[in-house]
């Protein structure tokens, strides 16, 4: 049977020995990837840690990420990533945003 894109959007990861197989979105791991050298490189000594939501399904034997969404920090606490109260009132909002952002 022929790959489609829809295929080739998607990388495999199972690790041997366990039955879950995970399914995820190239570019959902690509938006990870930049926020990840992007913090890295904001600060000199260790970087600035950085954070997100993963969004996606799950069924039985398979996890599939479908979306990363950035979560924004103020740093509070310094360079790791910490919520503040204000963080979490942003997670909270990420989280109730999660049906607008899957239509699968």
């Amino acid at each position: 049977m022929p790959k489609t894109d829809a295929d080739s959007a998607l990388g495999l990861y199972q690790a041997e020995g366990h039955a879950i197989r995970i399914e995820y979105s190239r570019q959902a791991m690509e938006t990870v990837r930049t926020a990840v050298n992007d913090g890295f490189y904001t600060l000199s000594r260790g970087g600035l840690e950085v954070g997100g939501v993963l969004f996606g399904r799950h069924t039985a034997g398979t996890l599939r990420i479908l979306e990363a969404r950035p979560l924004a920090c103020e740093h509070a606490s310094g360079p790791a990533f910490v919520l503040s109260t204000k963080d979490e009132a942003g997670l909270q909002q990420l989280l109730a945003s999660r049906s607008s952002l899957i239509n699968v």
